[in-house]
């Protein structure tokens, strides 16, 4: 009967969403952050337009369509080179504290 309990609880809890830990919780806002000031100081925004046109603007692409059908390295790539535009146009870089 324990082992009945027990193998109830752990499929109950199995499905209970996951809750991020602090450190993900951080990595999630520092992302959106940088997502913001990319789209803000790079993407030339439109008082009308969405903040991933300017995002995609940014990154350099032509249209969402063409981010969208992006592959992996190339998207990586791009993304890269913006946050370090974003981080120069502030007088820092990722090699410096």
């Amino acid at each position: 009967m324990t082992r009945d309990i027990e193998r109830r609880l752990q499929k109950l809890e199995s499905q209970v969403p996951r809750q991020p830990i602090e450190e993900e919780k951080n990595v999630e806002s520092l992302q959106r952050f940088l997502f913001c000031a990319v789209a803000y100081y790079l993407g030339d925004p439109t008082p009308e337009g969405a903040p991933i046109e300017a995002y995609v603007r940014a990154l350099g692409y032509p249209n969402t369509n063409e981010y969208r059908k992006a592959k992996f390295p190339d998207l990586q790539e791009r993304v890269r080179v913006a946050r370090t535009k974003l981080l120069e146009k502030f007088g820092a870089s990722w090699e410096h504290e």
